[in-house]
């Protein structure tokens, strides 16, 4: 009879045991989440390619919130940070969910950083990606064969004029077509 019991709690705990161990596992991972940082007027998301061989350092394009009407709703003033070009709340958070659902591997960490100047970051062959939010930030490096193709992807996404301008010159400086593309729409005063 004992024998018999044993042999019915062993298949139980072997179901009962790796559900609860990996349980945990699973939380871990939902914490480290995009999804779960969180999105104000103070987040900002930085791309940087820093191309190997390059005749020159294209700055960063870090968009950033305005609100309507505020002194960079339409500016893009560069810094030793990178370009900053504005865009509104509702479309960085819309920014952040494309980036979030195009399958791009995050490194997300509850620890903030500021921005480093973009010629002090290591020249590599990858697109890095960063989010910074007030309670945390996520990371992440995508190879050359398909940055260009994610870039064109979130180029709708972009709805701001002088945004969306900034955006198509940062894919040309990364090496990528950009269909329909005006350099004269504003001044370039890198």
């Amino acid at each position: 009879m004992k024998l018999k019991w044993a042999f019915i709690r062993m298949p139980l705990l072997m179901i009962f045991v790796p559900s609860f161990l990996s349980a945990p596992n699973s939380s871990a991972q939902d914490q480290k989440a995009v999804s779960k940082l969180t999105i104000d007027g103070n987040t900002a998301v930085r791309f940087l390619f820093r191309r190997p061989n390059a005749n020159y350092a294209l700055p960063a394009l870090i968009f950033r919130v305005a609100d309507a009407g505020s002194p960079n709703w339409n500016a893009a003033p560069i810094d030793r940070y990178g370009r900053s070009a504005y865009i509104s709340l509702s479309q960085m958070r819309s920014l952040i969910r494309q980036l979030d659902g195009d399958g791009i591997p995050w490194q997300v960490s509850s620890a903030t950083e500021s921005i480093e100047p973009f010629e002090k970051t290591p020249i590599s062959e990858n697109l890095l990606i960063s989010i910074y939010a007030a309670n945390g930030m996520a990371t992440s490096t995508i190879p050359p064969k398909v940055f260009c193709k994610l870039l064109s992807q979130l180029n709708k996404v972009i709805e701001m004029k002088r945004a969306h301008w900034e955006f198509e010159y940062f894919r040309r400086g990364c090496g990528c077509q950009v269909p329909g593309y005006k350099s004269d729409a504003y001044l370039n005063d890198r």
